[in-house]
């Protein structure tokens, strides 16, 4: 068992959100008397005069939508274990997001992706006989999903426990990210993929991670040039403006290239073939008329195009597709 408790990330905002959050669901889970805790049994399961309670902050399954459900149940847990497990990494994943946006923007994050993550599992379970789920987990995974895109190359610092041994160490956060998708995955193929908490943990992450790359794309966030797609991309360490420079950089020398090569093809000599060709020609209208057998012509494409979807094509067999696109815009411009 590993928990990640701090990360060497850039923290340039006080996590003063994800304490608030950390003690909210503290004290909620002190306060909240037990009876709006219960779980709505089917009528045919419940006892003679036994009556299913009126008010429950679970998100039910079978009984209707219920909004004021998305909102209370991710602040809900069972046991001082769920609460302890799920606040130990809240804080570290917290303070990656919160320490680059700030609190407010860390907040909206987290109620969107825990309210929206509720009601489209309440959505999924409308028509279930029964049951309901609580706690924070599928909100805590996507705010990992987030740390994994706006921070893959920074470390966790990591705690692990198996048995009476225990120990430390440091593990990047993409790898982090990555070996909880594989063991939530894997619980969830040997589960039968049944609606069990590894299907809502991977729900959760799914939308943190569509919300860090809408951030990204946006320029919401500014994660320094060590952002997934900048690290997958190998351009580690440069902003998004001085990749779009270097883009544009690239794809002018490979149109200078291209008109280079233009020009050289075209002070070529014509072929030594075409002499012979004109010289018959000639013949055949001296003894008459045209010719039947004279060639028909096709049109064949321009020297310049075909040097252009040359490059064109190279740059996408290699996987520059960016500088592919900005050359085709180029070349449009001429």
């Amino acid at each position: 068992m590993i928990f990640p408790y701090n990360t060497d990330a850039p923290i340039y905002h006080y996590p003063i959100a994800t304490i608030s959050l950390i003690v909210t669901n503290a004290l909620l889970f002190l306060i909240v008397p037990a009876r709006f805790l219960q779980v709505p049994l089917p009528e045919e399961l419940l006892l003679e005069g036994e009556t299913n309670p009126t008010f429950t902050m679970l998100l039910e399954y079978g009984n209707g939508l219920h909004p004021l459900q998305w909102l209370a149940s991710p602040f809900m847990h069972a046991d001082i274990l769920h609460l302890a497990s799920n606040m130990l990494v809240l804080w570290s994943f917290g303070l990656v997001v919160e320490g680059k946006v700030g609190s407010v923007v860390f907040v909206a994050l987290y109620m969107l992706i825990a309210v929206g993550q509720s009601a489209l599992e309440q959505a999924m379970m409308l028509f279930a006989s029964g049951g309901a789920s609580l706690g924070a987990s599928a909100a805590i995974f996507g705010i990992l999903g987030i740390a994994v895109v706006w921070a893959p190359s920074n470390n966790f610092d990591v705690v692990w426990f198996l048995g009476f041994r225990g120990g430390s160490f440091e593990m990047p956060i993409l790898l982090y990210g990555f070996l909880s998708l594989v063991l939530e995955v894997f619980t969830l193929v040997h589960s039968n993929f049944s609606v069990s908490g590894s299907l809502l943990h991977l729900m959760g992450l799914g939308f943190g991670l569509g919300l860090g790359f809408l951030w990204l794309r946006r320029d919401w966030v500014d994660c320094e040039g060590w952002d997934l797609i900048t690290v997958l991309r190998g351009r580690e360490g440069q902003t998004h403006h001085e990749q779009q420079a270097a883009l544009d950089a690239e794809a002018n020398e490979l149109l200078r290239s291209t008109r280079k090569n233009l020009a050289t093809s075209s002070r070529q000599e014509p072929s030594k073939d075409a002499g012979p060709t004109r010289s018959k020609g000639k013949k055949e209208r001296k003894r008459g008329g045209r010719s039947d057998s004279m060639p028909k012509t096709t049109a064949q494409p321009s020297a310049q195009s075909q040097t252009s979807e040359q490059a064109v094509a190279e740059l996408v067999a290699t996987g520059n597709l960016a500088v592919a696109l900005k050359l085709i815009a180029k070349l449009r411009q001429d």
